[in-house]
C-alpha cells in the first residue's frame, strides 16, 4: 500500500475520522504486551497474528469504554497496524458520522481511560482515507 500524508478530504474514495493515538513502534509494542496474549488465540484460528493482536487490543479498549456514562456513544474501536509499512499504528474510536457533541464525548471517554491503556498524552483527531490513486492518506 502507498502512503501520502496530507489533508484527508472528500476527494478520498473512502475516509473516516479516528479519535485516538498515533503510535510509534515502541509504543505499539508496549500496548501489545499489555493487551495481547498469544495463548488466548484458538489453535485452529485462520486469522493472521496481526489481526489477532489488533482484535485483542480493540476488545480490551472496548471493555474499558463500556460504562454507563458512555452507553449512548455510537463508535467502533479501531486498531490499525501500519508499523511495518509506514512506522505508525493508530488506536482509537471511529464512526462514519460524528456530531460535534459526539466528538467531544469521545474525546472525554478516551481521556478517562488513557492511563489504563498506558498513555500519558490526550487523544487527537486522525483523518484516514484512500485517495482515488490508491494511496493511503493520513492526517494526524
Amino acid at each position: 500500500m502507498k502512503l501520502r500524508t496530507g489533508f484527508v478530504s472528500n476527494s478520498s474514495s473512502s475516509s473516516f475520522v479516528l479519535v485516538g493515538w498515533g503510535l510509534k513502534e515502541n509504543q505499539y509494542e508496549q500496548l501489545k504486551k499489555k493487551f495481547y496474549d498469544p495463548k488466548d488465540v484458538e489453535e485452529d484460528s485462520e486469522e493472521d497474528e496481526s489481526y489477532e493482536i489488533s482484535n485483542s487490543i480493540a476488545e480490551n479498549i472496548s471493555k474499558l469504554l463500556d460504562t454507563e456514562k458512555n452507553k449512548d456513544l455510537n463508535y467502533n474501536v479501531n486498531v490499525m497496524d501500519f508499523i511495518r509499512s509506514f512506522g505508525v499504528a493508530l488506536v482509537g474510536v471511529s464512526a462514519s458520522v460524528f456530531t460535534m457533541e459526539e466528538l467531544v464525548k469521545m474525546f472525554e471517554a478516551l481521556k478517562e481511560i488513557k492511563e489504563q491503556i498506558g498513555f500519558k498524552e490526550d487523544p487527537k483527531i486522525h483523518g484516514v482515507g484512500i485517495d482515488m490513486g490508491g494511496y493511503l492518506v493520513y492526517e494526524g
